[in-house]
């Protein structure tokens, strides 16, 4: 990597701007005290009252901790307590791994390992998420997001890959809530976290850790996303990726990173959203392609699964999750670490859950032509069409929604492009028939499998006759009976028939031999905020005459 100044990379220890107008923990008192002392209220009743006024002025209380004498309670509560304990134990003044500076600092391993697991200790064991919030927050106020970030440094120091692995994770602990992600972004952890990628390229416990901590700033928040881009995460990513896509738990957490980075979910008003040119610049940059093959060698997997033991082991699973569930937390040390899959081919369960993420990535990474085209090119169409096949297999553990609907969606993504159409047709007609019938209960499914039909036909007069004469407005028909209540399944549902009955008569009489027009009325009737453009577009187009009413 580029040699880094070590200086820039300093964490700041100036606050980050606010999202909203903070009121100081000793500000929040006063107005505490003040009630109490005015109105002779009760603590507790003071602090409510003060709680409104904030409410009112439209001040942030994120980081307030909502006790009388709050300076005192801060202090005294646990994870405040841990990250003293933590900051104590950090020498000042340790360079970034992949800098020209070497340490020169006395590190003690044993001691920074016990502070960093009492600092995830003190946030495991809050149950309550929002209050588990507000405790990362006062954290994060008083200082512990930029400690733990600086204590990932470290401990990278100490040529300990166990010990920094502890501290990623006890990093992505800490930002659980937007304010620690502000002060994230605040303290270049950007930059440092690109370092650990390159630096740590070949070491796949400390590359897994680093793209949990990258998933996790970038969760809901569009200048974490922005920094990482602008530090080069995602280009770490794709190459992170590249080299360890056989192993299911570093390919799980890059992918998962790739993902949060390339979606477009952060809650606060703003102009616009860089996540669909991240998704761009990284499916040209050859992600897409690497996690395209990635899908294949697992897809090819599936054939291999004992179904019925799958099935027996999933309930056995399911049924064990569910008596631990109350103890999960205190017995699972890394309780908040998302789960991964093993690398055991027995584990199928684990399987298709990488396999969905995996897909659903896909989807995300295919966000134009271009790169639609070179996934055409390497396959993406088959390799699809056969999960969805699978999914529509007769066994009970081949019923997967979550695969099947991912499956369905980048199939969906894929015929928003012209070339992938006429292929989309011709091999996935009937299956999306197939899944329509296996998951009549599942709406997203339905949407999912429908809108792709409905995409492969648009001005696709000659594609549409085929689809219609395998069984296309069937399809169709089925979905509208099997959620005549999920306005978005019909929505799909009516522009797919509109797409296919537009300029072809042949498709105009299998449309009404499979009844359609009963069918649509109904789903604009239901549904007019949803319905009302498409189903009278589809009964236009069909040649009814009162197609208005």
């Amino acid at each position: 990597m580029a040699v880094l100044d070590a200086e820039t990379l300093a964490p700041a220890t100036t606050p980050p701007p606010a999202r909203l107008s903070k009121i100081s923990q000793e500000d929040f008192d006063a107005m505490v005290q003040e009630s109490i002392d005015t109105f002779d209220m009760e603590p507790e009743e003071a602090v409510e009252s003060a709680l409104e006024e904030c409410a009112m002025q439209k001040r942030d209380v994120s980081a307030i901790c909502k006790k009388a004498d709050g300076v005192n309670a801060r202090e005294a509560l646990p994870i405040v307590v841990a990250f003293r304990k933590l900051d104590a134990q950090l020498p000042k003044g340790v360079p970034l791994p992949g800098t020209t500076e070497q340490t020169t600092h006395e590190l003690d391993a044993a001691k920074i390992a016990e502070a960093i697991d009492d600092v995830r200790s003190a946030i495991t064991a809050c149950s309550d998420d929002d209050e588990r919030a507000n405790m990362l927050c006062i954290a994060a106020d008083v200082g512990l997001t930029g400690c733990a970030l600086y204590a990932c440094r470290c401990a990278a120091a100490t040529a300990d890959s166990a010990l920094l692995v502890n501290a990623l994770h006890a990093l992505k602990d800490c930002l659980g809530a937007q304010m620690p992600r502000d002060v994230f972004v605040h303290c270049k952890g950007s930059i440092e976290l690109c370092a650990y990628l390159t630096t740590y390229a070949d070491d796949v416990q400390v590359a897994t850790a680093t793209c949990v901590v990258v998933e996790a700033a970038a969760s809901k928040h569009e200048a974490s996303k922005d920094a990482h881009v602008k530090a080069g995460i995602p280009t770490a990513l794709v190459g992170i990726f590249e080299k360890h896509a056989d192993d299911d738990a570093a390919c799980l957490a890059c992918v998962e990173a790739m993902r949060r980075i390339a979606t477009a979910d952060d809650p606060t008003p703003m102009q616009a959203s860089g996540a669909f040119r991240y998704a761009r610049d990284m499916g040209k940059g050859g992600g897409a392609v690497a996690v395209l093959s990635a899908i294949k060698r697992r897809a090819s997997r599936l054939g291999s699964v004992d179904l019925d033991a799958a099935l027996a082991a999933s309930k056995a699973t399911d049924a064990s999750a569910s008596a631990e569930e109350a103890d999960a937390r205190e017995d699972d040390a890394d309780a908040s670490t998302p789960s991964v899959p093993t690398t055991s081919a027995a584990d199928a369960s684990s399987l298709v859950s990488l396999l969905a993420s995996l897909v659903a990535t896909l989807k995300r990474l295919a966000a134009n032509d271009e790169v639609v085209m070179l996934l055409f090119d390497a396959g993406v169409v088959p390799t699809t069409l056969s999960l969805i096949a699978w999914c529509t297999g007769p066994h009970s553990f081949q019923f997967q929604p979550r695969l099947c609907r991912s499956a369905c969606s980048l199939l969906w993504q894929t015929a928003c492009s012209d070339g992938p159409k006429e292929s989309i047709i011709n091999d996935g007609t009937t299956l999306l028939g197939d899944v329509v019938r296996r998951y009549p209960k599942h709406a997203g499914v339905l949407e999912q499998a429908v809108g792709a039909l409905g995409a492969a036909t648009l001005r696709q007069p000659a594609l549409a006759e085929s689809a219609a004469s395998m069984g296309a407005f069937e399809t169709c028909a089925d979905a509208l009976k099997a959620a005549p209540e999920k306005e978005w399944v019909c929505r799909q549902a009516c522009l797919a028939g509109s797409n296919m009955v537009r300029r072809s008569d042949e498709c105009k009489s299998r449309a009404h031999a499979a009844n359609l027009e009963e069918l649509v009325r109904s789903a604009r009737a239901r549904h007019p905020k949803s319905c009302k453009d498409v189903g009278t577009a589809f009964l236009r187009d069909l040649g009814i005459e009162d197609y208005k009413n």
